[in-house]
């Protein structure tokens, strides 16, 4: 069963992304979406769900509190968060320009530490030839090439993969992480794309890439949490769901 206090925190974060009342359901749907190895069926979980968010909400001090209809009364199964009177914060942002290297860097020490969590045993490769992980777990191995971005002004996340290594992997076991770095409610956060080489082997063969030397990938997060590639591929299922790296 999921633990009270982390089944509160993710209901919080899905509130903050949204800015706005939610109905229970909708809240549960979305942590499925954001946490794909939740293990507990749809109605288990809105019912947990339900029952943590209606005894927080009772709390004084809760962070959690149920909106009101017109006749002042609580509106059911709707939530928001408490409006409080902090200062806004600042985000702790470098003064100094990061060099792409540390991105990428950063990006790969980022995963390994995830696939940790995870029950994996996970190494960084000495030489980047278009591997930048190798991982195991129940004695299957996987071959992980890991890209980084932070995100554009416009919103967006830029990608690119060389396309003679894309080809020269083009193996079972290997998978793309694309590491999305933001701001989301003056924190910043890693969102993490999982693809295996079969999918972006689909993708590129129905055009939707282009390019003779390189794959460019522009990642899109419509709304709060649909995450589209180039504009055409809707990816969202892949975002932070590890499952998909199973044994063969």
């Amino acid at each position: 069963m999921i633990q009270r206090e982390t089944l509160l925190e993710w209901a919080v974060a899905v509130l903050e992304k949204k800015n706005a009342p939610m109905h229970v359901n909708d809240i549960s749907t979305a942590i499925v979406r954001l946490h794909r190895g939740v293990t507990v069926s749809d109605e288990d979980l809105t019912a947990r769900l339900s029952s943590v968010l209606l005894s927080e909400s009772k709390k004084k001090g809760s962070k959690i509190r149920k909106p009101l209809n017109k006749q002042k009364k609580p509106r059911k199964g709707m939530y928001r968060l408490a409006r409080t009177a902090t200062p806004k914060l600042t985000p702790n942002t470098p003064d100094h320009p990061i060099t792409a290297q540390s991105v990428g860097a950063a990006g790969e020490h980022a995963v390994v530490s995830e696939l940790l969590y995870r029950g994996f045993n996970a190494s960084q490769m000495a030489v980047d030839d278009g591997i930048d992980i190798v991982a195991s777990k129940d004695s299957s191995f996987f071959h992980i090439q890991v890209k980084t971005s932070n995100q554009n002004k416009n919103g967006s996340f830029g990608f690119s993969v060389r396309r003679d290594r894309f080809i020269a992997k083009d193996w079972q076991s290997t998978y793309y992480v694309f590491v999305l770095r933001r701001l989301l409610s003056n924190r910043y956060i890693n969102d993490f794309i999982v693809l295996p080489n079969s999918i972006l082997k689909h993708f590129d063969s129905n055009g939707v890439f282009g390019g003779k030397d390189s794959i460019s990938l522009t990642v899109t997060c419509e709304g709060s949490d649909q995450f589209k590639v180039n504009k055409t591929e809707d990816v969202t299922k892949y975002v932070n769901d590890w499952n998909v790296m199973k044994g063969g």
